[in-house]
């Protein structure tokens, strides 16, 4: 005999959090965690997790209009890559990595030396009127980025989907970073080589995505 679940909404949860946590004013970040119980059959014992802690934007700690990158010297190719899941070992290392040589983000090769994302962010290419999303066997596919993706699309940019060489990057009009806390954010430089100059396209993107920070 099981009770059924209770009406509520994740919306109702994340509000409750919140409350508790007296994060009702200002932004915050909140974090939704699942996992997988041992029982295959009813009733589950799957747990579900809710945190909540505030938030100050990357670029107003780091008081920079950008982030700076390394080259992180391991590619990474595991399925894994593809999901969002606890098991960040490799990324967390990766920015460890990059943090040691004050740089802000560790930039994810894959095996065959293309460029697949940072140890936080997805990465989008912009250049006379297209935007090139990195093309890798195994990388998260972001929420921020499909919608910044969106926005870009409505304002008139091709989008294409392919492999990125290193000096890609270089030769790019502006390469921007997104992630779901920091919106979209512009690269400064890879391993001290500066990269595009920044436009007000994270502004508009940010606009689009409905953040405060660059609006």
């Amino acid at each position: 005999f099981s009770l059924p679940a209770p009406d509520i909404t994740w919306a109702a949860v994340v509000d409750q959090v919140l409350k508790e946590n007296r994060l009702t004013e200002g932004p915050a970040a909140v974090k939704i965690m699942a996992s997988l119980g041992g029982r295959p059959t009813p009733p589950y014992d799957h747990t579900l997790v809710v945190t909540a802690r505030p938030y100050r934007h990357r670029l107003d700690g780091l008081g920079k209009s950008g982030l700076d990158l390394a080259v992180y010297p391991h590619p990474r190719l595991t399925p894994t890559a593809d999901h969002k899941t606890m098991n960040y070992l490799y990324y967390y290392l990766a920015g460890k990595w990059a943090a040691g040589r004050s740089r802000d983000e560790a930039l994810i090769m894959n095996p065959d030396q293309t460029v697949s994302e940072t140890n936080t962010a997805n990465i989008l290419l912009i250049h006379e009127g297209a935007v090139t999303v990195p093309r890798s066997p195994a990388a998260l596919p972001g929420i921020t980025q499909k919608l910044a993706l969106e926005c870009l699309s409505d304002r008139g940019y091709t989008i294409r989907p392919a492999a990125v060489r290193l000096e890609d990057c270089f030769a790019a009009a502006e390469m921007l970073l997104t992630n779901a806390l920091m919106g979209a954010v512009p690269v400064l430089s890879i391993d001290g080589r500066s990269t595009g100059a920044p436009s007000n396209l994270c502004q508009e993107i940010n606009g689009y995505l409905g953040m405060n920070k660059y609006k």
